[in-house]
């Protein structure tokens, strides 16, 4: 992660953000952020309008466009790469990271991405 200079010259009706969150910058227009908590490793590089993570996620990176995304609980091994409807895991699982559907594959989690 690379820190950046937030952008305060560029207008932006749609920005809501009430907390505190170094990395946010805004890049593209996005109506549907309502990012509300601390997430210091949340940059947001695509439209996503179902993003309403809103607790605390060191790990959250959210590489793809994932619909189904509906955790609200700390789980520092959720990396989630590859698409998966049937995840509804909303309590804390430290060995959960379900690569693919039925199959578990240990994977490391992701802590740092170099943009």
């Amino acid at each position: 992660m690379t820190p950046i200079t937030p952008i305060s010259r560029m207008y932006d009706p749609y920005y809501t953000h009430h907390s505190y969150d170094p990395n946010y910058t805004h890049l593209s227009y996005d109506p549907y952020y309502t990012h509300h908590s601390y997430d210091p490793n949340y940059t947001h590089l695509s439209y996503d309008p179902y993003y309403t993570h809103h607790s605390y996620d060191p790990n959250y990176t959210h590489l793809s466009y994932d619909p189904y995304y509906t955790h609200h609980s700390y789980d520092p091994n959720y990396t989630h790469l590859s698409y998966d409807p049937y995840y509804t895991h909303h309590s804390y699982d430290p060995n959960y990271t379900h690569h693919s559907y039925n199959h578990m594959t240990p994977i490391t989690p992701i802590t740092h991405i170099t943009i």
